[in-house]
């Protein structure tokens, strides 16, 4: 039977469908012939079609659907930037010359990263790893099939597979072997990360760790209260779970978070936990604030306590953290110097509807759309140079040390360590139709409507260049070497918007 397929933008396809056809067939046939990555069909009466349904159940001959298409997507590590293209293919932008080089890249629906390496996850459940060997860019023999779910530390992933198993590669110590545990990783339904170290949350409630046992890989002093876990949440050294009953239980690196015994007692109806690099604040119920770490990056929040009411949202830089109240304001502890000390820059009124976050320094996006900034000037603490084209921001992001705002007139801003994306004057007048901007540790890459890519920023983590690698995973064909400050125009892209 023959079947139409529309795109939103008025470009269709007639497809068709065999008795056998599933209707992830149709979605990869339809992608292909139009030149986008299809995520899903939606029916004339507006029923989401699921891919393993067969077509001759769900669909009669002459029916017309409209496609979904799967948007573009950045995904970044130390050294590179990897963009996931409407077509399911990627572009890599950046590292270095002893990397594994991926063969092919197509039908690609995420991507994970360690500090120097990539995991991409494909539409048909297998995964490719690239990038530093050493940092997880090489998987070795592990077949990586039905992975429903990455996850990564600073040098190894881990995969969630349909079922329910799990699969570790990269360096040991950060959690690439789980050996140790290889027999307790059944029916896991979640995974999360320290810097060195995994916690799995099964399906039943209960918890398994590795990898480094200092910074959260042994959790067998708490092992008997990892009862009923909703939700975990991890700082750089430590982890906090959620229990069902609304509790907290803490493990890892003492005065990083892995002690909260302290205030066990205030830890009662926990909606949410954020965390600094060594330190954590939970929001509870009642709209109140409790933290626990080193009061250095956050953990003692007495000052302002009085001042924790009303709370609405949770940020959190390296070293400090900021909370939006309900009547629009801010307040902040920590590093005084590195986002702790607001100066009484968003008072009650202000108007803060969301916040974002370098190493030591915060932006509030206004409802105004203006941004107010305060911490560190190097870290983009300062933005006084650039204060008067900060209106009508959307979107913030930011680099360890560089904010970039992203305009209703799709327009970008930037400001901060000129080093790590704080300086994009050499490529501002390409930052035109901008649709999104993703940020790694050290650059800026951001995304244009018409399919390019303008990336900017980059210290010595990152390199003062960026490579655009051929599709086919191959070093003698088509290598450039550029500037980081320039864009360039990705081959057979086609943009449906």
């Amino acid at each position: 039977m023959w079947i139409n397929i529309h795109l939103p933008s008025g470009r269709s396809t007639c497809l068709w469908a065999s008795e056998s056809s599933r209707i992830s067939d149709l979605l990869l046939t339809a992608g292909h012939q139009l030149g986008v990555c299809i995520g899903s069909f939606i029916t004339s009466n507006g029923h989401l079609l699921q891919s393993a349904t067969r077509a001759e159940e769900a669909l009669k001959c002459g029916d017309s659907l409209t496609a979904v298409v799967q948007s573009s997507k950045v995904a970044s590590c130390d050294s590179a930037f990897v963009l996931i293209q409407t077509d399911g293919s990627v572009m890599v932008l950046g590292g270095k010359k002893d990397w594994v080089r991926p063969k092919q890249l197509q039908n690609v629906q995420e991507v994970q990263s360690t500090c120097e390496a990539f995991a991409a996850l494909k539409h048909d459940g297998t995964v490719v790893a690239f990038g530093n060997p050493e940092a997880g860019g090489d998987s070795g023999s592990l077949q990586l099939e039905a992975v429903e779910e990455i996850q990564a530390t600073a040098s190894a992933f881990a995969a969630i597979k349909t079922d329910g198993t799990v699969l570790t590669w990269g360096q040991s110590k950060c959690g690439g072997d789980s050996y140790g545990v290889k027999d307790r990783l059944t029916k896991v339904k979640k995974l999360q990360s320290t810097r060195k170290a995994f916690a799995a949350l099964l399906r039943n409630g209960t918890v398994v760790s590795w990898g480094d046992d200092y910074v959260g890989g042994d959790s067998s002093r708490v092992q008997s209260q990892l009862e009923d876990v909703k939700e975990i949440q991890a700082s750089n050294c430590a982890f906090a779970a959620i229990l069902a009953n609304g509790c907290v239980v803490t493990w890892g690196r003492p005065n990083g978070g892995g002690d909260s015994s302290k205030v066990t007692d205030m830890l009662k109806n926990v909606k949410e936990i954020q965390a600094s690099h060594m330190a954590f604040a939970a929001l509870l119920a009642d709209e109140t604030v409790v933290t626990w770490g080193h009061p250095w990056w956050g953990g003692d929040s007495s000052t302002v306590s009085d001042r924790l009411r009303g709370v609405k949202q949770l940020q959190s830089s390296g070293r400090s953290f900021a909370a939006v109240l309900s009547d629009g304001g801010v307040v902040t502890w920590g590093d005084p110097e590195r986002g702790g000390n607001s100066n009484e820059a968003c008072l009650p009124g202000s108007g803060v509807v969301a916040l974002q976050a370098s190493e030591g320094a915060f932006a509030a996006l206004l409802s105004s759309g203006r941004v107010v900034t305060w911490g560190l000037a190097e870290d983009g603490g300062y933005s006084g140079a650039v204060q008067e084209e900060l209106h009508g921001v959307e979107q913030i992001q930011a680099t360890q040390h560089a904010f970039a705002a992203l305009r209703q007139d799709r327009t970008v801003v930037a400001w901060g360590n000129p080093i790590c994306g704080g300086d994009y004057s050499s490529v501002r007048e390409k930052l035109r139709d901008v649709i999104q901007i993703q940020a790694s540790s050290t650059a800026f890459a951001a995304l244009l409507q018409d399919g390019n890519v303008v990336c900017w920023g980059g210290c010595k983590s990152f390199g003062s260049y960026w490579t655009q690698q051929p599709a086919d995973g191959r070093d003698d064909i088509g290598l450039k070497r550029r500037k980081m400050t320039s864009a360039i125009r990705l081959p057979d892209r086609i943009f449906d918007v």
